[in-house]
């Protein structure tokens, strides 16, 4: 019982340094901010799932479903050639 006891206290010391962190600003701490003028909104106005592959890893787009993203991706060619072709729209957000 003593060692629940122990735990608990130490679960709430580690909760209540973590809200202390947490209230602190740490703005010098950003390694970037987007600009909102760079965010788009990727929908998929097809009646097919893609999976789109991204620098970052693979991205599942299904139909009729909208991802939130930065402008950026437009620069890589299997987005493009789908943007072309009608098949996903890129929307402001």
């Amino acid at each position: 019982m003593a060692y629940s006891g122990m735990r608990n206290a130490r679960v709430l010391i580690d909760y209540q340094r973590k809200e202390q962190i947490m209230a602190q600003p740490n703005q010098d701490q950003l390694t970037w901010k987007e600009d909102p003028a760079d965010i788009i909104v990727l929908s998929n106005k097809s009646k097919h799932n893609y999976i789109l592959d991204l620098p970052a890893g693979r991205m599942r787009l299904d139909a009729g479903r909208r991802m939130k993203t930065l402008r950026s991706i437009l620069k890589i060619e299997q987005v493009q050639t789908l943007v072309n072709e009608g098949m996903l729209n890129v929307e402001k957000p």
